[in-house]
């Protein structure tokens, strides 16, 4: 669906602004984990890439996303 693929775009633009500039939109799979096993955010850099998703889409997402042991980048979109 269109929306969904606008949607994971913004989504992939915040995250690439938060990741060394090596990773891009090519390699920000669904499945692609967002912790230092995958994208190498810290704990803070979760909280500030859920904040900046907030802020950018005027919602708020479920605090669970934040208490998973590894949430996907398809999770957060």
């Amino acid at each position: 669906a269109p929306e969904l693929d606008r949607l994971g775009k913004a989504v992939r633009d915040l995250v690439r602004e938060r990741v060394p500039s090596f990773w891009t939109e090519n390699d920000l799979a669904d499945e692609l984990r967002l912790d230092e096993s995958g994208l190498g955010l810290d704990s803070v850099g979760l909280v500030e890439l859920v904040v900046a998703c907030e802020r950018h889409f005027g919602v708020r997402l479920p605090a669970a996303i934040l208490r998973q042991d590894a949430p996907t980048l398809g999770e957060l979109i």
